[in-house]
């Protein structure tokens, strides 16, 4: 079918309403490249509710992948946004030195475990260069 049967002309007519899309366009059956998508996103969808709603893009590629499916990452990120569909993030890491809430108060109490050298014996002995 040429374009010209499907999307009638401005100069027609027989268009007595205005013309858009969804009134002039004849509905033709979805295209391959369409269907196909379809499916994917049907597939993500099964993925991500068996995995628990946990998944993100590249375990579902991943997922994808072992199945046989063969898509891009992007594909499967523009789906995955397209369901509204989200993996949890990782955890923050754990916060391993923790700064006293009294920090200030006790500082000339704490000992120097590694017993540096704060205070030089002479103003400019502790510079670089300058042995102590």
């Amino acid at each position: 079918m040429l374009p010209s049967e499907w999307w009638p002309s401005s100069a027609s007519p027989a268009l007595k309403s205005p013309r858009n899309a969804s009134s002039t366009q004849h509905h033709r059956p979805p295209s391959a490249r369409t269907l196909k998508r379809q499916q994917v996103a049907d597939q993500i969808g099964k993925i991500w509710i068996d995995g628990r709603k946990i998944l993100g893009v590249r375990r579902l590629h991943a997922e994808l992948t072992l199945q046989g499916v063969t898509v891009s990452t992007g594909l499967v990120w523009k789906i995955r946004q397209e369901l509204g569909i989200a993996g949890i993030q990782p955890r923050a890491s754990q916060r391993t030195t923790i700064r006293a809430a009294d920090a200030d108060a006790d500082a000339d109490e704490r000992r120097d475990l590694v017993k540096r050298k704060y205070t030089p014996p002479v103003a400019a002995a502790g510079s670089v260069g300058i042995p102590v």
